[in-house]
């Protein structure tokens, strides 16, 4: 079969990476004769896409007459389509030009796709669906001011005739000196899709007729070295590589981590424990909750994403408390004030008490434990003024056993959370655990942790 001249098919994206180059490879392979170009919107940075050929733009399309509008917006994610204008400025010519991002694969023969489209005379290829989107809604409403018939057109894969993209650049031209146009300027998903469907000399062919789209979204990220994302007749969408856990947490819950047939389970999967396993434990951390670390740290124990358990804080996310507060504290009131110290995490906001004599605080571990050791992290700022204090245990809250004192002045070396790390013999079964500041500097700690036998 002769090369097929008539179509340019081009990856649109703002970044060069594995993942990007991968899938144009890809894409690359599955349209041998037809042209092949790199969209690339540099307006942050140069992109080297070799060995493809690369087609350059920015944001700014005031050369073309189209203007940045909502101002407040980022101009190429709400006016998608203007890169259709560059690609068709760049290279003229085509019948019919075929825009995919970067971070899309498709699962499907896209040359019998795109032949099919010349065959038919297809001008508009894309996966409309209704008006429905919350998080655009304001501005998919506005497209009924222009377009007898409305609808929504996904962007990741884009197929349009030169014809088509000639009309819609005449009617974007068109709308600029309409009246409140920066209010009712349209929003490419809707502006495409309508303009399609209100133009009774556009044909339209919509993917979702075609394809399994049950992988396309919006957000949802996915692992693109998971293999089930390669199935025949698929489309999928979008898709990430090193920083997969990152991005696929920004909309699912950590907790989707044990399902099996989540995507996020899935994906790390297939990748390699030592990648994610930190980044997991943070957002686990975030929950609060000690019985959720614990499953997750045996979960991925079993799953082998770990080769040793590590040991589990007990104190962390339990309940605690302390001596008062003041103006300085995070919270005013005294439990959420202490709870700080307890969070697991070493930078987030300190406790603070209020200056008196001795101040305390104190951590209900809320079950008996032999306790091995406690950890303290000291506020860095006035560190010092921790150096006088004993730790304190006890089995009911009322009965205390000094584990340890220092009623000296010599100064404690736990600057810039430098730990103080105090390790106990077997035989020390507490259930609280107090921190007593001896004098009356008030007392501020950045973390408290405690470990068992």
């Amino acid at each position: 079969m002769l090369e097929n001249k008539n179509i340019l098919v081009a990856v649109r994206t703002h970044f060069w990476n594995e993942v990007s180059d991968c899938l144009s490879r890809k894409l690359y392979g599955q349209t041998p004769r037809c042209d092949f170009v790199i969209l690339a919107d540099e307006t942050g940075r140069i992109i080297d896409t070799s060995p493809f050929e690369k087609i350059s733009h920015t944001s700014d399309f005031s050369q073309q007459g189209l203007p940045h509008l909502p101002k407040d917006c980022n101009n190429l994610h709400f006016n998608g389509d203007y890169a259709l204008y560059a690609l068709r400025k760049s290279k003229p010519g085509y019948d019919l030009y075929c825009m995919v991002e970067a971070d899309a694969i498709l699962n499907i023969d896209v040359e019998a796709l795109l032949n099919r489209c010349l065959e038919e005379k297809i001008d508009f290829v894309a996966d409309i669906s209704e008006i429905n989107s919350p998080a655009h809604a304001e501005h998919h409403r506005n497209v009924k001011r222009w377009f007898k018939n409305t609808a929504k057109a996904f962007f990741p894969v884009i197929i349009c005739s030169g014809t088509f993209i000639d009309k819609l650049y005449k009617k974007r031209i068109s709308l600029i000196s309409e009246k409140d146009i920066e209010r009712d300027w349209p929003y490419c998903e809707t502006f495409t899709a309508s303009m399609a469907l209100s133009d009774d000399k556009t044909t339209v062919l919509n993917l979702r007729d075609i394809c399994d789209i049950s992988l396309f979204n919006f957000m949802n990220h996915k692992y693109v070295y998971d293999p089930t994302l390669y199935k025949k007749g698929t489309l999928c969408h979008p898709v990430t590589g090193k920083d997969f856990v990152k991005k696929n947490l920004l909309v699912n819950d950590v907790e989707t981590i044990f399902d099996r047939t989540s995507n996020l389970y899935t994906g790390i999967s297939c990748m390699d424990g030592d990648s994610f396993v930190n980044d997991l434990e943070i957002k686990i951390k975030e929950k609060k909750n000690h019985n959720l670390l614990l499953k997750f740290w045996n979960f991925a124990f079993s799953e082998g994403w770990t080769r040793q358990l590590p040991a589990i804080n007990i104190a962390f996310a339990k309940p605690a408390t302390q001596s008062s507060t003041c103006e300085y504290s995070f919270n005013p009131d005294l439990n959420t004030d202490a709870s700080c110290v307890v969070d697991g995490f070493l930078n987030s906001p300190s406790n603070h008490t209020d200056t008196e004599t001795d101040p305390w605080w104190m951590v209900d571990l809320e079950s008996n434990f032999s306790i091995r050791s406690v950890v303290i992290y000291v506020r860095p700022f006035l560190w010092n003024r921790f150096n006088n204090f004993t730790v304190m245990g006890s089995e009911d809250g009322n009965i205390w056993e000094s584990l340890y004192q220092k009623d000296n002045d010599l100064p404690l070396d736990c600057k810039d959370h430098k730990p103080v790390k105090l390790t106990f013999g077997k035989g020390h079964i507490c259930r609280y655990i107090k921190i007593v500041q001896r004098g009356s500097e008030p007392l501020h700690l950045s973390q408290v942790e405690v470990y068992c036998y």
